[in-house]
């Protein structure tokens, strides 16, 4: 966050606002790569929160089987991970594996994680009561 805008980002950047308390930490998974596995090993989130898999990108979310439940017998992605556990918020902590000094690839990787938070929406939407 900041307590200053930055101009030009306002959009973007988390203006400073009160502790929103425990209660929304636990209502929300946390799903990506290394980073977000760290965060459940450090005791910062539950393994009940995270969706982590070490050196996942933004291209394996919707495809890779990585996510382990007790009752399958098969790890399944993590959109499917994600609308089996209904969360109220999904925090996406993604992108330092597709980073790259290669600037044309740009348009590529936010067209995957558009498609990525479309993928996810869709799978949180069908699971809401009509």
């Amino acid at each position: 966050y900041t307590e200053k805008p930055i101009e030009g980002y306002n959009d973007v950047v988390l203006p400073k606002t009160e502790d929103a308390g425990e209660n929304y930490l636990e209502e929300t998974v946390f799903l990506g790569d290394s980073n977000t596995v760290r965060l459940a090993n450090f005791g910062e989130i539950t393994l009940d929160q995270m969706l982590g898999y070490v050196g996942l990108g933004i291209q394996g979310v919707t495809d890779t089987e990585c996510i382990w439940f007790e009752e399958f017998k098969d790890p399944v992605t993590m959109v499917k991970a994600v609308s089996l556990m209904q969360p109220r918020r999904v925090v996406m902590m993604l992108g330092t594996n597709n980073t790259s000094m290669d600037t044309s690839k740009s348009m590529t990787r936010l067209t995957l994680r558009c498609k990525v938070l479309t993928r996810i929406r869709i799978s949180l939407l069908r699971q809401c009561p009509r």
